[in-house]
């Protein structure tokens, strides 16, 4: 392909493309900005907690820094999803599912355990162990995050999930 002249870069044509791509591109990024915005907001919403929404914010920016939103991703992220298993029915801070090319679907339950609701008596841990064990039976794999460790470094966990759902992919 030849490079452009002086006067094929000078010409109205050339000025009126150029304008018309760039007004497209504008557009397209205030597309996909409103959709970055929706989807942070939409799963924000859900959050009953500080370290739930720092969860959300760091599970969705990695989400699309990745990639994973695309139009052709099968990756489903919603907050405060129930679970039945049996007679329980469990309430899951965020669960993450993502439809493999072959169809098949890979799911996590991923928690932020605050220290008042989680291994602070015998009960609760035993509790948390059950709800585990039922996800599991769900298909779930299951990831638990203290707060401590969400406060600190809330990406890292995020990391962590999606590091996870790549190895998943590749076996």
């Amino acid at each position: 392909m030849r490079p452009f002249t002086e006067e094929e870069l000078v010409s109205k044509d050339y000025r009126d493309l150029i304008k018309a791509l760039c007004e497209k591109a504008q557009l397209m990024l205030e597309m996909e900005i409103c959709e970055c915005r929706d989807l942070y907001l939409g799963l924000l919403s859900t959050c009953e907690s500080p370290i739930e929404q720092m969860m959300a914010i760091a599970l969705t920016g990695h989400a699309l820094v990745q990639g994973y939103f695309a139009d052709d991703s099968g990756l489903d992220l919603k907050g405060q999803q129930e679970v039945c298993h049996g007679e329980d029915t469990y309430r899951v801070d965020f669960v993450l599912s993502y439809k493999t090319p072959s169809n098949n679907e890979l799911r996590f339950a991923v928690e932020c355990d605050g220290h008042d609701f989680h291994e602070k008596t015998k009960e609760q841990a035993a509790r948390d162990k059950k709800r585990d064990r039922a996800l599991s039976a769900q298909g779930y794999t299951v990831i638990r995050f203290t707060g401590s460790e969400v406060y600190a470094a809330p990406w890292r966990c995020a990391k962590e999930v999606f590091d996870l759902l790549k190895l998943r992919l590749e076996n």
